[in-house]
Formats: structure tokens, sequence, C-alpha cells
């Protein structure tokens, strides 16, 4: 822990922060960073740098994860190839694999977790900027819209999450927070170049057949009723808490009509059932009373 131990201005704080973040995502110091080297050289080179502590063994090496997480397809689609802007109540289905952090290759080795954070565009905050100093701006993106987990298989894994579908006037980047273990190394990594807000859409990716796929009722204790259109495609149901995590999941090959699916108990409460097939998903609204 690295803190100040008496009253610090907030401008002189934030240069104090952000040298030591510097030095923590230089690259050349990973693996050889030492709790005391955050510390020198002295960051403000001034009297406040003395206002600052260390609570900790200034000779520990501060430990990176040895593999990188990268993200790659999205909806079916490359992940450099993808230019949509993703609307808010969205379908997402991710995949991504583990590599070395020298060469980029893919680690077949790996089996474990791997865990993802969702965050909504950036937002600026400023400090007050009291007793004459100056006001600081400051982007901070810490609004998690989304966690989600899944199994890793041979350095690769698939995640499927739906975004809360609430309306985002801001346009911004999402970020794609990975982390990665199997419970003898770990990983770790970020994608922040997907487009996001704008009106809730029921229809992540929609087609003709989607359009007329109905579900009653919304508000249910056992059972829902979903009225498909005729099709030979397997159809996927799946739902999803407030906060994007999967909770039920079946398949069926129903060739038309209504099909009334039993739901396991699930605690009251409002969820996203998404319908999907092989050409896209819709996400519908539902509760549990």
């Amino acid at each position: 822990l690295i803190g100040p131990d008496r009253a610090v201005f907030a401008h002189s704080n934030m240069i104090y922060n952000m040298a030591i973040l510097l030095k923590f995502t230089d690259q050349s110091l990973q693996g050889i960073l030492r709790f005391g080297d955050l510390m020198i050289p002295q960051p403000l080179g001034n009297s406040n740098d003395m206002k600052f502590t260390l609570l900790g063994d200034p000779a520990l090496k501060i430990r990176f994860p040895e593999f990188n997480v990268n993200t790659t397809m999205l909806n079916g689609i490359d992940i450099e190839d993808f230019s949509d802007t993703i609307p808010p109540g969205s379908f997402l289905k991710i995949k991504g694999k583990i590599t070395n952090k020298d060469d980029g290759s893919l680690q077949t080795d790996f089996n474990g977790n791997v865990y993802l954070k969702i965050y909504a565009p950036p937002t600026m905050r400023s400090t007050l900027g009291n007793n004459g100093n100056p006001v600081a701006e400051v982007e901070v993106q810490d609004s998690v819209l989304v966690e989600g987990t899944a199994t890793v298989e041979r350095g690769e894994f698939e995640m499927q999450v739906v975004l809360p579908a609430k309306y985002y006037e801001n346009f911004g980047n999402l970020k794609l927070s990975w982390y990665a273990e199997n419970g003898v190394t770990d990983a770790n990594g970020y994608y922040n170049q997907l487009m996001f807000g704008g009106e809730p859409t029921a229809i992540a990716e929609g087609n003709e057949f989607l359009d007329h796929v109905k579900v009653y009722p919304t508000a249910f204790s056992d059972y829902l009723n979903i009225e498909l259109p005729e099709t030979g495609q397997s159809v996927t149901y799946r739902i999803y808490n407030t906060v994007g995590m999967e909770v039920y999941s079946t398949k069926s090959r129903y060739s038309g009509g209504v099909e009334q699916i039993h739901i396991p108990v699930l605690s009251k409460g409002m969820y996203i059932l998404n319908v999907n097939i092989a050409k896209g998903s819709r996400n519908f609204k539902i509760f549990r009373y």
C-alpha cells in the first residue's frame, strides 16, 4: 500500500499516482520491479514526496501475469473487422485466447478459467481546486456493466453475455477487461475499441424469423410460452440476470408454433431471455414473480 500520511493537495496527489502508474505499465520493468522502485526517483521532486509512505517490504518484487488474454471474435466477426456500434441490451458472443507475451503464440497447455468485466464508456471527473490549486480533469472508466466467466480449454474460450438495456446518451468505447488463471499461472488483457451507446435494442442481430418470435407471459412463475415461425433450425434459449450472467440455457429443434418451456426456480426479479438461431438472436425482458 502506498498512500499519503498527511494532507496532500489533489493536484500533487494526481501527479504522484500517475508517476507510479507509468512504472506499473512499463513493459521493460515487468519481472524486475520492486515496491521500493515505485518510490525512487521521487515523482514530485519537492517536499510533498515526503508525505507519501510505502506500507510494505520495499525489496518485494511485484508479480505480473505471465500471459496475455486476447479478444479474437465478437458475434462471429473477427474483432479487428468489427465496426458496428453496440446498443444497450445487445447479446454478445465473445471468443478469445491465451497467448505468449513475447511472440503471440497460442498457449495450448493453458486450461483453466477466464473472468470478464465489461466497463461502460469513460467519463470525465474534476478535482475541486481548493485553495487556488488548479482543477485537474481525470478520465475514469470504473462503471462495470457486465461480469462473466468461462472455461479455457487448450488456450481458447468462448463466452456469452447480455448488456443491460439502459439508454446511454453519450457514445463511447467499452472496455473488456480479462483475467485468466489455471492454478499455476495466469494471464490478463483488455480490449477497448468497441463503440457503445444509444437506444436499447431488442434485436442484437436480427432477421425475418426473429422479427416474428413472441414470448408470453413476460411475467412468469414456472413456464414461458415462446411462439416461433416454422423453422428447421436449432433454437437455443438463454436467460441472463441483470448483470449479464447466464443463469439458464436449453436447446430445441421445435418446428414452429407455441413451445412451452419449464424454467427452474429463479430468484424474483427481471431477466433477459435470449432466443438464438444460427443467423442471429433476439432479447426479451421477462420477470420472475
